[in-house]
């Protein structure tokens, strides 16, 4: 999941947050709805999903998709909508973690950003965080020089 992370644009949610969140929605990627449809965080048909979908024994019906990068593009996608815009405001995993607690995301479960937490301590996913706003600070570092490189060589052409 972590190669995933690192290939696919994140928007504001941490890496973190992905990786605990699809272990609890996906069993780890045991559960039967995951291995039945690729979804490894329990996304939802909703109206506007015109894509396959799996109807689990329970009654709800899932998103199907042909890739686990599919998903995570899926996953993404949602996380970033205006839906959850209280959640990529947050910057620490903790912050967003319980920001999900009050979502549509977690069922209900008051407990839902306390057990993203606990697999995200466990499991010392938040290094992954540091390497991705090491990433995003490098990115930010190189397009200021491809801009003032692009302004010193526009005013010079102009002289």
């Amino acid at each position: 999941m972590w190669r995933m992370a690192r290939i696919i644009p994140l928007g504001g949610v941490l890496p973190s947050v992905l990786i605990a969140q699809s272990a609890l929605e996906s069993a780890w990627g045991s559960s039967n709805v995951c291995k039945n449809t690729n979804n490894y965080f329990g996304i939802t048909k909703g109206s506007s999903w015109k894509g396959e979908t799996y109807t689990a024994g329970t009654g709800y019906v899932f998103r199907k998709y042909r890739s686990q990068r599919h998903s995570v593009k899926d996953y993404v996608k949602l996380i970033n909508s205006q839906l959850y815009a209280n959640v990529n405001i947050q910057k620490t995993y903790c912050d967003q973690a319980k920001a999900l607690t009050k979502t549509s995301y977690s069922g209900g479960d008051s407990f839902y950003g306390n057990k993203i937490i606990s697999i995200i301590e466990t499991y010392n996913l938040q290094k992954y965080d540091v390497f991705y706003r090491i990433q995003l600070w490098t990115f930010g570092i190189i397009a200021f020089v491809f801009l003032l490189l692009s302004i010193y060589i526009l005013t010079k052409k102009n002289k």
